[in-house]
């Protein structure tokens, strides 16, 4: 806008005009500010400061989300957002801390699913738990012998392949030593002996 001459405005014919003219007052720097302009008006920010009543820290986890981690501690995920002034919930880093207001839950431990390959094996014989039904008896009388015996090669009764866990009917006419060999697993062999004992009659 270009600067008017204000002598010569003065003596231009205003009186011709249809309407009132005001010639506004010269402008000088640093004055002439007009009262009723409006300031513009100050915004107030007020800093987010994270909840001082919340005395637990809970320590973020890989895998970790705010809504988890909510759920772990039992709520809202909006006032855990709010309370810790987080801007980017998403936004969460491993081993960062969070104001909450109780401990999280520890996990209970469940005690480890034992498996076959948990339990020594038993490389030992177990038994041979040899006996008879009558260690004495009168001459063309019977008894039966048992053993059970386990983790083992091999069984012979009297020479005889037989199983770990059986038993054989005898009628000794005299007194005699029945022996039952075992084969272990490393495969020395043991026997075990019994004694039937037969009565005479007179």
């Amino acid at each position: 806008m270009m600067p008017f001459n204000l002598s010569a405005i003065q003596l231009a014919p205003l009186k011709l005009l249809d309407r009132k003219v005001t010639i506004p007052a010269a402008y000088v720097p640093g004055q002439n500010i007009p009262t009723d302009t409006p300031t513009p008006a100050t915004e107030e920010t007020t800093a987010c400061v994270p909840r001082k009543d919340w005395a637990y820290r809970y320590v973020i986890q890989r895998g970790d989300n705010l809504a988890t981690i909510a759920q772990k501690l039992n709520l809202r995920t909006a006032d855990l957002q709010v309370g810790n002034c987080l801007i980017n919930p998403v936004a969460l880093i491993a081993g960062q801390t969070l104001h909450v207001p109780r401990p999280a839950p520890t996990p209970t431990l469940l005690p480890p699913t034992l498996t076959p390959t948990s339990i020594p094996a038993q490389t030992s014989m177990i038994g041979p738990n040899l006996c008879a039904d009558t260690m004495r008896i009168y001459a063309d009388d019977c008894t039966t012998i048992r053993w059970d015996v386990d983790n083992i090669n091999a069984v012979y009764f009297e020479k005889q392949p037989t199983t770990g866990h059986n038993s054989q009917q005898v009628c000794p006419l005299d007194t005699i030593t029945y022996t039952l060999l075992v084969q272990m697993l490393d495969g020395q062999q043991q026997t075990f002996p019994i004694t039937i004992v037969v009565l005479s009659r007179g």
